[in-house]
């Protein structure tokens, strides 16, 4: 974030790419390890997908829901595979500024924005991918909460919350679920 002098903060947003090493001494083979630098180059590309919106005549855009988003973008995978095999998948966060919002029509490659308090926020998903011969896949997602545990009668008089259980409570929902299901692979994300 940064900040003008006797303006708004601006927010930029980047790329983190997290990765691993193998340790000193690790049990891969030379032969691997001689496999591995003579590899082609990775090109990596993305595709956006946008909620279709439904309404924009109102005081805040209606955008349609994800499971109707992810019905349409894997029936448009079925048709149009593509030119690789699902690297990564991610929810990004548009924030789009209220005065200046003409209409459903957003850049979703936007990389920076003014932080106002009057503002639309309007989440997509990305989709990473590692280019090579199609690997017809689609995609889904599975939302875990924590375990709601209590609140107050009155909490937002005396500024008391709700309280749930902690990360590990919807770890097991997500675990349980995951041994009720075929997919191939699976990512977590907060």
């Amino acid at each position: 974030m940064f900040t003008a002098k006797g303006a708004n903060a601006i927010y930029v947003k980047g790329l983190r790419l997290w990765y691993f090493r193998e340790r000193e001494g690790s049990s891969s083979s030379e032969e691997d390890k001689k496999a591995e630098n003579e590899q082609t180059p990775i090109e990596i590309g993305y595709m956006n997908v946008i909620p279709k919106c439904i309404d924009s005549n109102r005081k805040y855009p209606l955008y349609e829901n994800l499971p109707e988003t992810y019905a349409a973008v894997n029936q448009f995978l079925k048709e149009n595979p593509l030119d690789g095999k699902i690297l990564a998948i991610e929810t990004v966060p548009l924030k789009l500024p209220h005065r200046k919002w003409q209409g459903p029509e957003v850049d979703p490659d936007q990389t920076y924005w003014p932080d106002t308090y009057l503002r639309h926020l309007l989440y997509i998903t990305r989709i990473y991918f590692v280019y090579g011969p199609p690997d017809e896949e689609t995609i889904g997602a599975e939302d875990f909460l924590p375990d709601f545990l209590s609140a107050p009668k009155w909490y937002r008089m005396y500024g008391i919350y709700p309280k749930y259980a902690k990360l590990i409570s919807a770890m097991q929902k997500a675990k349980n679920w995951i041994q009720t299901v075929e997919v191939s692979r699976y990512y977590f994300s907060t």
